[in-house]
């Protein structure tokens, strides 16, 4: 009886962390998403384009994000601080769906400049995902737990990566881009419903409560 008890006690702790833990690492699927995009892109790009661009344009465009990353990586700071982990997440999840959408309708808008700013944005989420993301993993897991739950993480973005090379394998360039930037907004809605905060969110910056309970809002 008492053993029956403990295990459940112990899936009730565990369950709800498990699902926080998932849904914030999904920034690091969308940021794999990011990264892996120039393998079947490029390549679709030369074939599909109708309007002029360089080689260079095609390298500039591949390395962008990196560039928005630095910046995202330094802006995100602030968010997080300000307003919790979990919001700085839910809002930099709709960079992510602006960045893929504007990269998508480039097929239809026939402007590089309009890859240039999809790509760029997509950067900054991906920079924004950096540090908030694993934050808030690690600070909405117990101790005993924050090992692996933070491993998630790297997981996911892995996935990204490996769901672009095999999606891209399939689809042209404009429709890769439109399939992840649907996909951050079932993760923004996930967000939405989510009522767990980190313990480095402002109303909860006390010791590091003992209970699920204590971290619902």
């Amino acid at each position: 009886m008492k053993m029956g008890t403990r295990m459940k006690d112990n899936f009730t702790n565990l369950f709800p962390q498990l699902v926080v833990a998932i849904w914030g690492s999904w920034g690091y699927f969308c940021m794999g998403s990011v990264r892996g995009r120039s393998s079947p892109g490029i390549p679709s790009q030369n074939r599909t384009m109708d309007f002029d661009m360089s080689p260079s344009d095609l390298q500039w465009i591949s390395s962008f994000p990196m560039l928005g990353a630095i910046l995202g990586s330094l802006f995100i700071n602030k968010p997080m601080e300000y307003y919790g982990r979990k919001k700085a997440l839910v809002g930099h999840y709709i960079v992510f769906i602006c960045g893929f959408f504007i990269s998508g309708f480039t097929h239809f808008g026939e402007h590089k400049s309009m890859l240039y700013i999809g790509r760029f944005l997509m950067g900054i989420a991906a920079g924004c995902t950096t540090p908030a993301a694993q934050i808030y993993v690690s600070e909405c897991a117990s101790p005993s737990l924050r090992g692996w739950m933070g491993s998630l993480t790297a997981s996911s973005l892995v996935l990204g990566v490996w769901s672009t090379y095999v999606i891209g394998t399939f689809v042209e360039w404009h429709v890769l881009a439109w399939i992840f930037g649907c996909l951050p907004i079932l993760f923004l809605c996930g967000g939405l419903t989510c009522k767990r905060k980190s313990k480095g969110s402002r109303n909860t910056w006390n010791a590091w409560p003992t209970t699920t309970a204590s971290l619902l809002k």
